[in-house]
């Protein structure tokens, strides 16, 4: 894999680890906006109407407002007292729907779960979960019906919301604390009775947000602006006043205590704020620092381009090389060329190496050389003395003869279905074309064409990657501890570490001397692609030609090659005996140079696709043996009823 393409597919995973994560954060369902008018009145109860405009993408049914008026959560810090309580106005609630602004509530079934009404499904309405001291409203517009923009409008009153202490009186309240979605903008009014106090006698604190402000407009009114409630956010506030303000409120909502009173809220909510401060101090340290990751990695990344994985300067600098750079057979030059990897091509341009070196002889017959698929015939040159031969090409030779073949010949057909519909040559041509691969590895890597240490390199550069395993070690155990939402952070983290490690494990770098030779081979391959516009250019003979085709072929480029070049043959080829692959003799009403070499090219991946096929047939035969089936396979077959999914 060349440098640039690692560097795109990192990029391309960074797209696709983003595109994941938004992708399993997307919701079906939007809300817009959030708006609440509340009204307190003498008594100390609130009167709310409230706004929910959402949009469903998708075609859904019913919607359930949950609305608890228990006073005090659990876990509640403070003192308390078991008589202040409050209560549902079952008299005082209303439902209103809205379409694509247009009123529906006539349209559509409302049901309460305080007057013991059923859902869609004839069920009791209920939260969820359910408590004793929870309302829910309930609204069904019949099946799939509820799509587009809709409007939902709840008017309800909490009969003792305010509780009152000794000098001072308190509104402690979680409008919502979850929800189908972000809610994209809130705002909300809390109007207090009439008064004629100071804005300097109120005080008010917003709890449960990261982005919203909460202000006293004046004597008797609150602004709260939220920017985005995220769904695992709640709307929460608290509201001090002057007890006067509620002249008829409850004695059971009146707690006079030693241990409740303004002094001892105050101090409450400066703790808290300090606590707050101190998250988001920590909640920006641990951003910012995830930010600084990210350009440190970024710079310690080129830092390890640089100097492990960059490609040395070489001295060669042409954009053509008329002449092969060297004598390596074609495997090894592919091993140089494409990074330490073996292809396909490899096998073909071996097999035309041998033919063009007389080890193998090739045969043809003249009938049918106008199919679509003609066949042709290796014949092993016994005469020839194979001690010479590189330990992949002795392999070859073997395989095709001794294993495929009788000993003496074989057929492309022969090599194509040798795998197909017998399971047991299936593998044993997978395992042959596995140990080709390995012998041209072994071959190759006596060539100095890797940079030498370089998996000790490898471990110096891997070291970085503590960096961001700290970072994500500290995102989580301060999201843990401080109840912080460090998503961004640990994401970021958990990103950097698989990028950077895939980056640093994949990286291969080749030698000086290397280098230089894969300098001239690419040059050679562009002279291979252009050299029929090159007018100074002398066409050699066959025999050059032929040993050009063999690596044009472990090159990828033979076909583009004979494209040009069975314009120029007619011009050279004199002497029928001079070619081995590229003759004459191999030309006929409608075949020409070259059609031998496409067939000899799409013959391995024939052949490895139909052993691959068998392979596959056959296991899959394995597992649904007995059944009568097909496919699926592995563990468990209870049986028994499941269950799967959830929406409304």
């Amino acid at each position: 894999m060349s440098k640039y393409v690692r560097f795109i597919a990192l990029g391309v995973l960074i797209v696709a680890f983003i595109a994941v994560i938004n992708f399993f954060n997307a919701s079906s369902i939007k809300i817009n906006q959030y708006d609440a008018i509340i009204t307190l009145d003498s008594e100390g109860d609130m009167h709310v109407s409230e706004t929910w405009e959402m949009y469903y993408s998708e075609a859904l049914s019913v919607r359930f407002r949950d609305i608890r008026y228990n006073k005090y959560p659990a876990n509640y810090p403070l003192t308390m007292s078991s008589q202040n309580t409050a209560s549902f106005d079952e008299t005082n609630v209303s439902v209103r729907v809205w379409k694509e602004n247009v009123e529906i509530t006539n349209n559509v079934d409302i049901g309460y779960s305080f007057n013991n009404d059923y859902d869609e499904y004839g069920d009791l309405i209920t939260c969820y979960p359910y408590s004793s001291s929870c309302e829910s409203l309930f609204v069904n517009f019949g099946p799939g019906q509820m799509v587009g923009n809709i409007k939902f409008v709840y008017e309800y009153k909490i009969i003792g919301a305010v509780t009152e202490y000794s000098d001072i009186s308190e509104l402690n309240w979680v409008l919502f604390d979850y929800m189908e979605a972000d809610v994209e903008a809130a705002h909300v009014i809390v109007n207090l009775p009439a008064n004629s106090y100071t804005v300097e006698d109120l005080y008010v604190w917003g709890h449960g947000l990261s982005d919203g402000t909460i202000e006293i407009l004046d004597n008797d009114t609150i602004e709260m602006n939220i920017n985005k409630i995220k769904t695992e956010e709640m709307l929460e506030f608290r509201l001090l006043m002057e007890t006067t303000l509620f002249p008829t409120i409850r004695s059971n909502n009146q707690f006079i205590n030693a241990n409740m009173n303004k002094a001892v809220l105050l101090s409450y909510e400066e703790n808290l704020a300090i606590e707050y401060n101190r998250r988001v101090t920590i909640a920006q340290i641990v951003y910012y620092s995830s930010l600084a990751m990210i350009f440190v990695m970024a710079l310690i990344t080129y830092y390890v381009y640089k100097k492990y994985d960059k490609e040395y300067t070489p001295v060669f600098q042409g954009d053509y090389f008329r002449e092969l750079p060297s004598e390596e057979t074609p495997a090894e030059m592919s091993y140089l060329y494409y990074m330490r990897k073996v292809n396909d091509e490899d096998f073909t341009a071996t097999l035309l190496d041998l033919i063009r070196r007389k080890y193998i002889t090739l045969e043809y017959n003249a009938s049918e050389l106008t199919t679509k698929n003609p066949d042709f015939t290796f014949l092993l040159n016994k005469e020839s003395n194979q001690s010479s031969l590189l330990e992949h090409e002795k392999y070859l030779i073997d395989w095709i003869f001794n294993k495929i073949g009788d000993g003496n010949k074989v057929s492309i057909a022969k090599i194509e279905n040798y795998g197909k519909g017998n399971v047991t040559k299936a593998e044993q041509f997978q395992a042959s074309a596995k140990q080709f691969v390995r012998l041209i590895k072994r071959v190759a890597e006596k060539r100095p064409y890797f940079e030498s240490g370089l998996s000790e390199s490898k471990k110096k550069a891997m070291a970085f990657i503590f960096i961001p395993i700290v970072m994500l070690l500290i995102s989580l155990w301060t999201q843990s501890a401080y109840t912080l939402n460090n998503l961004f952070a640990i994401v970021v983290s958990i990103a950097i570490i698989a990028i950077y490690g895939l980056y640093v494990s994949t990286i291969q770098k080749r030698s000086r001397a290397g280098n230089e030779m894969y300098a001239k081979w690419k040059a050679f391959r562009n002279f291979l692609l252009d050299f029929s516009n090159m007018k100074d250019y002398p066409i050699p003979g066959i025999i050059v030609w032929e040993h050009f085709l063999v690596y044009a072929t472990s090159l990828k480029i033979a076909d583009k090659v004979m494209e040009q070049l069975k314009v120029k043959l007619p011009q050279i080829a004199t002497d029928e005996s001079e070619g081995t692959f590229l003759n004459t003799r191999y030309r006929s009403r409608d075949f020409f140079w070259g059609y031998a070499l496409g067939r000899f090219n799409r013959s391995f991946s024939t052949a490895r696709a139909n052993s691959f096929q068998t392979i596959a047939a056959h296991n899959a035969a394995k597992v649904s043996s007995g059944g009568r089936g097909g496919g699926f396979g592995g563990g468990s077959s209870f049986g028994g009823g499941g269950g799967g999914g959830r929406s409304r």
